[in-house]
C-alpha cells in the first residue's frame, strides 16, 4: 500500500555557503571529525545541492546567504518562517506539546 504525503505546508532552508567559505570554517573549527574534508570535496557537495534544489519541485523552498552574521541568519529565518506561516495559514499546534516533552526531561 502506497502512502502518500502532502508537503504543500513544507518549506525547506537552504543555507547556501560557497566551498570556499565553508572550508574556512571547517580549518576555523578544526574538529577531528571533519579533518579528512578538502575544498574540492566541498566543491562537489555545493554542485549537487545546486542541482537538487534547482530540479526539487514538491515544497516551497527558500535559499538563505549563509555567509551572513549569525544574528542576521536568525532574523532572515525567522522572517522567512513567520511569512511562510501567515501564507499558508498554519497555526501553531505543536507549542503545547513542546513545551510539555520539555517538562518531561527537565524532571
Amino acid at each position: 500500500r502506497q502512502k502518500t504525503i502532502d508537503l504543500s505546508q513544507t518549506v525547506i532552508l537552504y543555507f547556501d555557503l560557497s566551498p570556499k567559505e565553508c572550508f574556512e570554517r571547517i580549518i576555523q573549527r578544526s574538529r577531528q571529525s571533519e579533518s579528512n574534508i578538502d575544498l574540492k570535496r566541498l566543491e562537489q557537495i555545493k554542485y549537487y545541492y545546486d542541482e537538487f534544489i534547482h530540479n526539487f519541485n514538491l515544497c516551497s523552498i527558500k535559499i538563505i546567504d549563509a555567509s551572513q552574521s549569525t544574528e542576521q541568519l536568525c532574523q532572515q529565518v525567522n522572517s522567512l518562517l513567520n511569512q511562510f506561516i501567515k501564507q499558508n495559514q498554519i497555526h501553531d499546534m505543536t507549542h503545547n506539546r513542546q513545551s510539555s516533552t520539555i517538562t518531561e526531561l527537565e524532571s
